[in-house]
């Protein structure tokens, strides 16, 4: 019992094959991430497309595969292009300006 209370970390060494298969595991984790995140980021979804990369691993590839583009469509080329575009990236349309939710919670 007493060798319980005199337990302290300089004791402690963790086993090589441990941080082996740890490091194996979390470049494995990293690397699922970083595909994910290179599928999301053509849907503009790069930080979503990392996150499920890492949770889901390749179902999580296909999930931000099939999710929606961020953005909105532009009505002349059916592009889509992000919510604060003035023009198109496409085709070169003006877009009108959308107004933002006036009713919208704004933290400052």
């Amino acid at each position: 019992m007493n060798d319980f209370l005199n337990f302290t970390l300089e004791s402690w060494s963790p086993d090589p094959d441990f941080l082996a298969v740890s490091a194996t595991y979390l470049g494995v984790l990293l690397l699922m991430g970083v595909v994910g995140s290179a599928i999301g980021h053509q849907r503009q979804r790069a930080g979503a497309g990392f996150v499920l990369g890492v949770l889901l691993g390749p179902i999580g590839w296909l999930l931000i595969l099939f999710l929606p583009a961020a953005g909105r469509k532009c009505p002349a080329c059916l592009g889509v292009v992000p919510h604060q575009a003035r023009r198109c990236q496409h085709c070169g349309e003006e877009l009108s300006v959308v107004a933002s939710n006036p009713f919208r919670r704004r933290v400052i």
